[in-house]
């Protein structure tokens, strides 16, 4: 029993001496050395210190116990030689073992476990993926391109079979003639996910997880059967304190499936990337990281619920179109909880109204959207006919703001500019807004843009449709000439031809260009208003005033220095931080370098001293001094080497992330 208590308090203080080596280590090499190796490496310190310290005294002759208290201050300062000398060589381990694998470079234990799990996750996704490529005649068509006649009807029939994120995906990208080219964008706006409803008692259970309370202390009631389901979420109704809403909610496993297949869409990108001319020449690795990232905003309500009650404030001043009402106290980043809008898709619902009607409820989308964008900078980036409902007073429901576009202010001064040139097909005001709207090279053709430009212009006014080959003909335009769209900018010129549809589908001699022509002015006077201008201008005076209050002093104390020669030009080399730290780092390198060699040096003159004062048996005072300044020697040295690698790999990142 006592022999117990002895190990147990033995291994007790072992541990406890070893968790205070931790920090020591950090602190003398400079760096966050992981805990773990940090710990292990004490572990053995501790436990080499004893042996080695009892080695030590026999050699100096201490063998009894009675040896060691005669002679406490001796025996002391051997431990403490034993003790610094482990402590450097523990010191020296580390650094080995960051040169070898740095910190972070292998995964904790934990994280080992985790990334297997998912390792084995993603596995056998790339199984059943690589089966479905091959078999849906997507491999052979990608080393064609999207100019293969085989390769859309390929990557629709594969998008399909992949599942729900990969549907979305398609969804996602059908809305990008900016990205992809047109023959592929319609066909990926074929894609329907065919989902089916998630059964009730997991959806309970979620609500009930999320709300800490049973579904029914929440909501008045709750229909199991949902209204929609959908590749990501399923929708039900409900009530709550007599009030209709509907509760949105992801299904289960789709953060998880979407994170995975996220995963394996980066990495496919990267390798067609290198592999492809075609995915080099579209940047397809840029596309897929973009495209995630929409992915991940998808899957989080959070951003949804603050997007609905940007854009409901956004259309305030818009009675005829009705935005939900979010709860927020019942919503989170899986659940979303908004008043439900009684009503009919537009899609489904216009074809019984009368043809004046339909017009009126399409020029007052146009005018809602426009004013949206250009007026408030707002606006909802995923306008097709599914998105808009039809209600039962006769105003329409706009749904679905997990994507909404925002527009500073200059820009959409410049984009009204650029289509109110378009609408009244003026080539050489529409080439100078697109030059100040878009990334243009400086050293691009501008006659020859505006000629082009010119040409899409016309067969746009002249086509039924902004949204058929016309867009991409203009996106085609863009690419010619290596323009790049900002994002803000191409959101909103996807919102605008994705409103075409639905206003070709209310009143099909209205289109787009058209029914701008009629909504610019009142926008543009609305934007050239004397008011607001003179506000700008106000507050540009504001601005401009504080700065000759400034200048009439300034102009006078220049001038008298530059009369009495005291004028004089002073340059601040070390003005930037990084010079400053750079030239710090220098100089404490310097500073640790030469200590470290005058320490050095004393330790070998110690060392080849005639004169040795004995200590103890085979232990004399230079031998004690050289050792001691030697291991200071070291550990300055080891400092040294790891703050100059440190600044390397950091070096290296900064170029890399260039």
């Amino acid at each position: 029993m006592q022999n117990a208590a002895t190990w147990t308090l033995t291994l007790i203080l072992t541990l406890l001496y070893a968790a205070i080596f931790v920090p020591v280590f950090r602190r003398l090499l400079g760096m966050q050395v992981g805990r773990l190796r940090c710990y292990v490496v004490a572990l053995v310190i501790v436990g080499l210190t004893a042996p080695i310290g009892t080695a030590m005294l026999h050699s100096a002759g201490f063998d009894n116990p009675e040896d060691l208290t005669d002679n406490l201050g001796m025996s002391l300062i051997i431990l403490a030689l034993a003790l610094l000398w482990t402590l450097t060589a523990g010191l020296a381990a580390l650094v080995v073992l960051e040169s070898i694998t740095p910190t972070g470079s292998v995964p904790s234990p934990l994280a080992m476990v985790r990334g297997t799990r998912a390792a084995m996750r993603r596995s056998r996704r790339y199984r059943q993926l690589g089966w479905i490529l091959v078999t849906s005649g997507l491999s052979s068509a990608l080393r064609r391109g999207p100019g293969d006649p085989t390769f859309d009807t390929a990557l629709v029939r594969t998008l399909e079979r992949s599942g729900v994120t990969f549907v979305k995906l398609g969804q996602i990208l059908s809305s990008r003639p900016d990205l992809v080219p047109t023959s592929t964008a319609n066909a990926l706006a074929a894609l329907q996910a065919n989902v089916t409803a998630v059964p009730t008692g997991p959806i309970r259970a979620q609500l009930t997880s999320a709300w800490k309370r049973p579904v029914e202390e929440v909501l008045d009631d709750f229909d199991d059967q949902p209204m929609a389901a959908a590749s990501v979420a399923q929708v039900h109704s409900a009530s709550l304190d007599s009030e209709p809403v509907v509760v949105k909610v992801q299904r289960p496993d789709a953060r998880r499936q979407v994170q995975v297949d996220s995963d394996i869409l980066l990495r496919f990108t990267r390798t067609a990337e290198a592999r492809f001319d075609w995915a080099r020449a579209m940047g397809i690795a840029d596309l897929g990281s973009g495209l995630t990232k929409v992915l991940a905003e998808e899957v989080d309500y959070r951003i949804e619920s603050s997007n609905t009650q940007a854009i409901r404030q956004a259309l305030a001043e818009h009675p005829s179109i009705v935005i939900p009402r979010v709860f927020d106290e019942l919503s989170t980043s899986q659940i979303l909880v908004m008043s439900r809008l009684d009503g009919r898709t537009a899609s489904s619902a216009i074809e019984s109204l009368p043809l004046a009607e339909r017009a009126s409820l399409a020029r007052t989308l146009l005018r809602a959207t426009l004013d949206s964008i250009l007026v408030h900078g707002v606006f909802h980036a995923d306008l097709h006919p599914g998105n808009i409902l039809l209600l039962e007073d006769g105003r329409l429901g706009l749904l679905d703001f997990g994507a909404i576009g925002v527009i500073d202010s200059e820009s959409r001064t410049l984009l009204a500019a650029l289509l109110a040139a378009m609408a009244s097909d003026d080539s050489v005001a529409a080439a100078s807004a697109l030059r100040m709207v878009l990334d243009v090279d400086e050293d691009i053709d501008e006659r020859a843009l505006r000629r082009d430009l010119g040409r899409t212009m016309t067969l746009m006014r002249h086509s039924s449709r902004l949204g058929s080959g016309t867009a991409g003909e203009l996106f085609s335009l863009l690419r010619t000439y290596r323009i790049s769209v900002p994002g803000d900018i191409a959101g909103a010129l996807r919102t605008l031809m994705s409103l075409e549809t639905t206003l070709q589908a209310f009143d099909p001699s209205l289109t787009l260009l058209g029914g701008a022509q009629e909504v610019m002015p009142s926008l543009l006077g609305w934007l050239a208003a004397p008011e607001r201008l003179g506000a700008q201008l106000l507050v540009e005076q504001l601005v401009a005033a504080s700065v000759a209050r400034r200048l009439p002093e300034r102009v006078e104390s220049t001038s008298r220095k530059l009369a009495d020669g005291s004028l004089f030009a002073q340059a601040n080399p070390l003005h930037d931080p990084q010079d400053r730290a750079w030239i710090r780092n220098v100089v404490d390198d310097g500073i640790s370098a030469l200590f470290a060699c005058v320490l050095a040096i004393a330790s070998i003159l110690l060392l080849t001293a005639n004169e040795r004062p004995v200590l103890a048996e085979g232990l004399t005072t230079g031998v004690a001094l050289a050792a001691a300044l030697g291991a200071g020697a070291l550990v300055l040295a080891l400092r040294l080497l790891v703050r100059l690698f440190t600044r390397r790999q950091d070096a290296a990142h900064r170029r890399g992330g260039a």
